[in-house]
């Protein structure tokens, strides 16, 4: 079984999912993807019960498969996939005799490309481009403190994600259930102590995707209010130690 994976996987592990049991088709298609955009992490994968799972817990730029799978119904495998992330981009190639039948039935269903095998290699890989070159934020703010803006999306109890990006170049995660934080990441930190960190960074450039990237939680379940509350503590007590005394 085949399962090829190209990176440390973190809340910002959007990756393009390809699912072909076919090795050679299988690296064709990773081998494309690169070309395209090398900086987007790849899952190669044999198996449909491999990729349902990856899709399930990670949320993809991208999903490539194949309709005849061995051990995964095509048809549920799609169904699967946009009932847990619905603007979910989709691109099916198939060699399976039914497959206008099944672009049919699934026109309305989402985000679905259908291609027969075999392929034109050059509209494929236009197709892939096109997909890959418009992940774009529903917002950019700038000038608000996160502290605030997170207090706005507790009160909305909002779902979302959260791209916190410093002067400095780090770029810290967040994801939001209902108005809670539930993951938050920065550097090699995780949990509250990512979100503390982030708190304390100075006009940061913040970007708002509407759908959160992940399942994982690495915070405890607390209302937003109290949990920042508990954090400003930390924040100037910390700053209160590291202050050289006079």
């Amino acid at each position: 079984m085949l399962a090829i994976s190209m990176t440390r996987k973190t809340l910002n592990y959007n990756p393009v999912v390809v699912i072909e049991d076919d090795p050679d088709q299988l690296r064709i298609y990773g081998d494309l993807i690169k070309k395209i955009a090398p900086e987007v992490d790849l899952e190669l994968l044999s198996s449909g019960k491999e990729g349902l799972a990856t899709i399930k817990k990670y949320k993809p730029r991208l999903v490539i498969t194949d309709l005849r799978l061995p051990d995964v119904d095509g048809l549920s495998l799609l169904s699967e996939s946009l009932r847990r992330h619905p603007d979910l981009a989709l691109v099916v190639i198939s060699g399976f005799p039914g497959l206008k039948n099944i672009q049919a039935i699934t026109k309305d269903a989402g985000n679905i490309t259908f291609f027969s095998k075999p392929f034109d290699r050059d509209i494929i890989t236009a197709c892939f481009k096109s997909i890959l070159d418009t992940k774009k934020a529903d917002s950019v703010i700038q000038g608000i403190s996160l502290m605030n803006i997170l207090q706005i999306i507790a009160a909305d109890h909002k779902s979302c994600h959260l791209e916190i990006q410093y002067h400095t170049g780090s770029i810290g995660y967040l994801d939001i259930i209902e108005g809670r934080i539930r993951y938050a990441e920065v550097k090699e930190k995780i949990g509250i102590h990512a979100l503390e960190e982030v708190l304390t960074w100075e006009n940061p450039i913040i970007q708002i995707f509407n759908n959160p990237q992940t399942t994982e939680t690495n915070i405890d379940d607390f209302p937003i209010d109290r949990l920042l509350l508990k954090l400003c503590y930390l924040i100037d007590h910390n700053t209160r130690v590291d202050s050289p005394t006079t």
